[in-house]
């Protein structure tokens, strides 16, 4: 709500906004001739907020299913080759190094094709000058991926994380699946409840 609130503010023309997170819905106001709605809905979605009028339909929730789903299988790998390690594994064993590869391909998977989705927002963040979530996670995972290759280059096992790094994208990504399906929700409860939510009303000096 801060965020959405900060890149309203600081678009020219802006006088007013209403978020309410548990309806995910926003009421705007601002100077008629001055503020650019196509230009603030753009910057707000590099943060990965779309605005649009609300169909009833959960959108995205389709493409965040996949992609947990293929963090989810990832992270088991990473797990399952990790393991024998933990359970006492030498590193002279003969299979130790395709072991640490599945880990580490399971791991560079996990943090190309899952972890962007933490990487793109938390780079508008950082664009827009304005701290948001996603950047200490999208931190995180790259100090943990690049503490995980260095000591996997120089043989430091102790510095392997592969595995955290799978799995931590799992975590946050079925967090923000379930934050995202507690809003769709709420949101279809209340405008079965309400139907004058729906409506689009247009005034004189922005669009509510």
């Amino acid at each position: 709500v801060w965020l959405i609130e900060a890149v309203f503010q600081k678009t020219p023309g802006a006088a007013r906004i209403l978020v309410n997170a548990q309806r995910g819905e926003i009421t705007l106001s601002w100077m008629a001739g001055r503020f650019d709605l196509a230009a603030f809905a753009e910057r707000l979605a590099h943060f990965g907020y779309r605005l649009a009028p609300w169909t009833g339909r959960a959108e995205g929730m389709t493409a965040s299913g996949l992609r947990l789903g293929l963090a989810g299988g990832l992270a088991m790998n990473a797990m399952a080759f990790t393991l024998p390690r933990y359970l006492g594994m030498e590193s002279t064993f003969a299979l130790a190094g395709v072991f640490e590869l599945v880990a580490a391909a399971s791991a560079t998977l996990s943090l190309l094709a899952c972890g962007s989705y933490f990487m793109g927002r938390a780079w508008g963040a950082l664009r827009a000058g304005r701290l948001h979530l996603d950047v200490p996670i999208a931190a995180g995972l790259l100090a943990a991926w690049i503490g995980s290759v260095v000591g996997w280059v120089s043989g430091h096992d102790r510095l392997l994380y592969f595995d955290f790094v799978a799995t931590f994208i799992f975590l946050m990504l079925l967090g923000r699946r379930l934050q995202e399906a507690s809003v769709s929700r709420n949101r279809a409860r209340l405008l079965r409840a309400d139907p004058l939510l729906q409506s689009v009303q247009v005034e004189t000096n922005g669009v509510k």
